[in-house]
């Protein structure tokens, strides 16, 4: 009698793809918020309408279009999953002459999308990560009101490794930037049940 193990290392290589993958969320409302430097917890109260400007990318980026990505994923989120939190939110490169307008602009400063397939071979090898800084301004004053670094690394070895890549990274991001403006107008989670 001859004992296989592949189903089982199947299934406990699943389970631990999902256990890591659970760590972030492209869910805004679940998001951790990104860390402000010491702005005021609802330095955006007065706030009505957000204006987000594509990121710039690193001028080596083989794909320019991530910036664009990434302004265009915060934007969805603020727009949908806070509630009426604010007026507007619309994409624009400058301020649209509204009362109580505040402008969200970033830079990418690192965009190295990696390999899945390396990642899959050895853990660390074929690494992912994607860094930068997010700011927001007042546009009347052009006074800042938050800054805040973002910085993902993704370099699992295995399945786990190879099931996320660039494109995960850039809506976990987006989603901890929306959730920091968010909290930053003062929006807070509704109490579980």
């Amino acid at each position: 009698m001859t004992v296989t193990l592949r189903g089982p290392l199947l299934a406990l290589a699943a389970c631990a793809a999902l256990a890591a993958s659970g760590c972030t969320t492209t869910d805004s409302t679940r998001a951790k918020s990104l860390k402000t430097g010491g702005a005021p917890a609802t330095a955006m109260s007065d706030c009505q309408h957000v204006t987000i400007s594509r990121f710039a990318m690193p001028a080596r980026a083989k794909d320019g279009s991530v910036g664009a990505e990434f302004a265009n994923g915060i934007q969805a989120r603020l727009a949908s999953d806070f509630g009426p939190l604010f007026e507007s939110v619309e994409i624009g490169e400058q301020a649209r002459g509204l009362p109580h307008e505040c402008l969200v602009r970033g830079v990418i400063t690192k965009y190295k999308p990696g390999s899945r397939v390396a990642r899959a071979i050895l853990i660390g090898l074929g690494a992912a990560s994607l860094e930068g800084n997010v700011t927001v301004t007042d546009a009347a004053s052009g006074g800042v009101l938050l800054t805040a670094p973002f910085d993902k690394l993704w370099a699992w070895g295995g399945i786990v490794g190879a099931s996320k890549g660039m494109k995960d990274m850039v809506a976990e991001t987006s989603a901890s930037v929306a959730a920091t403006v968010a909290h930053a107008k003062g929006w807070n989670a509704p109490a579980a049940n």
